[in-house]
């Protein structure tokens, strides 16, 4: 049984942690800025092969069902939106990809949903999966210097919700549990503490907004500070003419 803050867990926190560390220093070396494109390929490329792997397991052991492999999940959209923005810098990919992965992947990590007789390949796929939407979304914000835009988080909110629109008629039609919509995960989960169904999904779509409007605000910081030093820059030109 899977042991929350356990040797196992804090060591694959640990491990994602040190990949994120790792990736950002390789890829700010000066040798590495014509290589930028092979490291952004290799980390969507570790993403897509998790996932292709983890379906043929699936499939080789009569796991995989449409109830529950769909890539519905909001970790699952964010492997892709990652594994987008990886190849090809696009904004809203990355955008999706940094709230997202910092709001779900986070959570997810802290507080895995794992089978309770979960195997080691199990473990480590579900610690790679989410914990590579990090690292994606470190290389892409530490070392190729993207960033939300203004207009981001009303944006993400406005796909979020749409997404989970998406998850729950699918729900609807094949009796399933996509975005725990439906009924929470038997794991430890933030959702324990938010009360029973349906009501539970009112505070969580408020937790929601509030971590993407949260995850915004170190940029917000920068703009202010960016604008605050235009500003004065400018009352000095302005100075320096009267004189």
């Amino acid at each position: 049984m899977f042991e929350m803050f356990g040797l196992a867990h804090l060591s694959a926190l640990a491990a994602t942690v040190l990949a994120c560390a790792l990736v950002v220093y390789i890829g700010r070396r000066p040798l590495m800025a014509a290589r930028t494109r092979l490291l952004s390929a290799s980390v969507a490329l570790v993403l897509l092969a998790n996932e292709i792997v983890w379906h043929i397991f699936q499939i080789n052991t009569g796991t995989w069902k449409l109830t529950e492999s769909l890539p519905l999940h909001l970790c699952d959209a964010a492997i892709i939106v990652s594994f987008v923005a990886l190849l090809t810098r696009k904004q809203l990919p990355y955008e999706l990809a940094y709230f997202w992965g910092l709001a779900g992947s986070v959570q997810a990590l802290l507080t895995p949903a794992l089978p309770e007789a979960y195997t080691a390949y199990e473990f480590c796929r579900f610690f790679i999966s989410h914990g590579g939407i990090v690292v994606a979304v470190a290389y892409l914000t530490f070392v190729r210097g993207m960033r939300p835009g203004r207009r981001s988080v009303l944006r993400t909110i406005g796909i979020s919700l749409a997404y989970a629109a998406v998850a729950g008629g699918v729900n609807q039609l094949l009796s399933s549990n996509y975005m725990y919509l439906c009924e929470k995960p038997d794991a430890v989960s933030l959702l324990d503490k938010l009360g029973p169904w349906p009501w539970y999904l009112i505070p969580l779509f408020g937790i929601g907004m509030l971590m993407i409007a949260t995850l915004y605000i170190p940029f917000q910081i920068i703009d202010w500070r960016e604008k605050e030093r235009g500003r004065a820059h400018t009352q000095s030109a302005a100075k320096d003419e009267d004189v």
